[in-house]
């Protein structure tokens, strides 16, 4: 269980996942429900994952935490990237889109770097509780911004 809770980031296991996800599940899904409440599912199936991995568990569910995660992931990558394209008019779109890539790319030199400190310096299971405090909260402001969007529209 140690040992794998500090393999989380090197799993190559998960780059298959994630791309069977893709190819496979995530176009018929958006099809279906639509980019956003795919993108709703992936962060949920993210903060699932993260919470799971908040407490000492056995392997077996951690490595399904860890299925959870590549599976948010894949729902939510490329969706959000499309839904950013889909709600930005054509003279902001170049920009909005290279502010996305951005902060993912951003978060995810710093995301590591944090989550590594607590991991070490205050508990294994710390970051994946703030992780899935984050992913809860992110839900909330989306939702109180869609809300707010919708309101404002209909003046």
């Amino acid at each position: 269980m140690d040992c794998l809770h500090s393999r989380i980031t090197s799993s190559n296991g998960r780059g298959v996942e994630q791309a069977f996800f893709q190819i496979g599940l995530v176009p018929k899904l958006v099809e279906k429900i639509g980019t956003f409440k795919t993108i709703i599912i992936g962060i949920l199936s993210f903060v699932l994952s993260f919470i799971l991995l908040s407490f000492k568990v056995p392997e077996f569910v951690s490595l399904i935490a860890l299925s959870l995660f590549a599976f948010g992931y894949s729902l939510f990558q490329t969706p959000v990237i499309a839904f950013v394209s889909q709600i930005s008019n054509e003279s902001t779109r170049g920009a909005n889109l290279g502010i996305t890539q951005s902060a993912q790319s951003i978060a995810s030199i710093i995301g590591p770097l944090i989550a590594g400190y607590l991991f070490y310096s205050i508990s294994k299971f710390i970051p994946f509780q703030i992780s899935a405090l984050m992913g809860i909260l992110s839900i909330l402001f989306i939702g109180i911004t869609i809300h707010g969007y919708k309101k404002i529209e209909a003046l």
